[in-house]
């Protein structure tokens, strides 16, 4: 019968197995390989070797979410493996939503799997892998970083819907910017980084701001909900029907249309419909329009009929 004594002495590959899965980590970090080789040398129980570990440099500064997949990695790869190829299919779909092609900034020898594998791999290590929004944020600043030739623009999806949606704002509420379309990118990419609520709400917030400031007589309409173009079309109509105009062609810079929205009237009131038909039959393109013509000609019987130059009919 065989006794204590008569058993081998353990050899290295038997004190590498006594380490467990943590000794598989030596292949890919090699502070632990180093650490590995020495506690094989001087034969350390497991306890020891773990603690070691756990003192080592990589582990102190190492995420606990980057140890999670690198031991993952290293001890069960095709989990680890299955896991990055549903993590991928996710990012796909982050990106779909938010707007922005798989390909933007996409250069080199890279493809479109390494694209989703380094950006999942980076969601799940830096520990914004179960948080969307925080997941989606960190998708969309990297790439951003760095989104070689392709424009905002053209960008769909969550992004898109922002752009024009501010874009529609600025234009109903008479907003005037020397670069609207540097703002807008700018407010969307802060919108789209914050990892918040994403809506142009706050954008809206802004533009009534400076629409009741700036169209004061029609501030407290503002306020109350309606946008300057509800405002200004009952004036558009009027104007654009008196000089005989395409109501199109008529907008908020129209000379005609900044005094009637931006200027008080009598008793600090906004101007009546009749004032503004009285301002538009002094402009200079009332004289060449047809309603001009009717009217003198109305106003030339009316004299006539008056002074006894034409008969009664």
């Amino acid at each position: 019968m065989a006794t204590i004594a008569d058993r081998p002495e353990p050899g290295p590959e038997d004190y590498k197995a006594s380490y467990g899965f943590v000794a598989l980590l030596a292949d890919s970090i090699p502070e632990i390989r180093d650490l590995l080789n020495t506690a094989i040398a001087q034969k350390w129980t497991p306890d020891r070797f773990v603690m070691s570990v756990a003192n080592t440099n990589w582990f102190k500064t190492t995420p606990q979410e980057q140890r999670d997949w690198i031991i993952q990695m290293a001890t069960d790869p095709a989990s680890a493996e299955a896991d990055a190829q549903s993590g991928m299919a996710t990012i796909m779909s982050d990106l779909q939503q938010i707007g922005i092609g798989v390909n933007v900034g996409l250069t080199g020898r890279f493809t479109v799997d390494d694209r989703l594998r380094a950006l999942y791999v980076g969601a799940r290590t830096k520990g914004f892998w179960e948080n969307e929004a925080a997941r989606k944020k960190y998708v969309f600043e990297t790439i951003m970083a760095d989104p070689g030739g392709h424009k905002r623009e053209d960008f769909g999806g969550t992004y898109g819907t922002l752009v024009r949606d501010m874009f529609t704002l600025a234009k109903d509420f008479g907003y005037v910017t020397p670069n609207l379309q540097d703002e807008i990118f700018a407010n969307v990419d802060s919108i789209m980084r914050s990892g918040g609520t994403v809506d142009a709400s706050t954008f809206r917030t802004k533009m009534i701001n400076y629409a009741a400031a700036k169209f004061a007589p029609y501030a407290e309409d503002i306020r109350g909900g309606k946008t300057v173009a509800e405002v200004a079309r009952p004036i558009v109509d009027r104007v654009a029907d008196l000089l005989e105009l395409n109501p199109d062609a008529v907008d908020l810079t129209d000379p005609l249309m900044k005094k009637a929205l931006t200027e008080w009237g009598a008793e600090n009131r906004a101007y009546s419909l009749n004032e503004i038909e009285n301002f538009a039959r002094q402009d200079s393109r009332w004289k060449t329009t047809d309603n001009a013509m009717e009217n003198s000609v109305k106003l030339l019987n009316e004299l006539g009929q008056t002074f006894g130059f034409l008969g009664n009919r």
